[in-house]
């Protein structure tokens, strides 16, 4: 997770979505990432959604973090 705070802080994100597709039998198939900074072009939000998929990776044992884990507040 530290790894997403220093991206989330690098490129202040202020809104910051992972969505995860999983096969039926645990393989990681998908991500999308959609990301709103506080720049602005054109007086509008800069977003930004990126798709990643085709992993195959196992994900048994894979836990979904606790929500401590995952708020962060400076």
């Amino acid at each position: 997770m530290a790894g997403v705070y220093r991206h989330v802080r690098r490129h202040e994100i202020e809104t910051l979505t992972l969505d995860v597709w999983l096969t039926e039998d645990g393989h990681l198939r998908w991500t999308r990432e959609q990301a709103v900074t506080k720049y602005r072009r054109r007086g509008r939000p800069y977003s930004l959604t990126m798709d990643c998929w085709d992993f195959g990776v196992d994900l048994t044992g894979f836990a979904v973090p606790a929500p401590h884990e995952i708020l962060y507040r400076d």
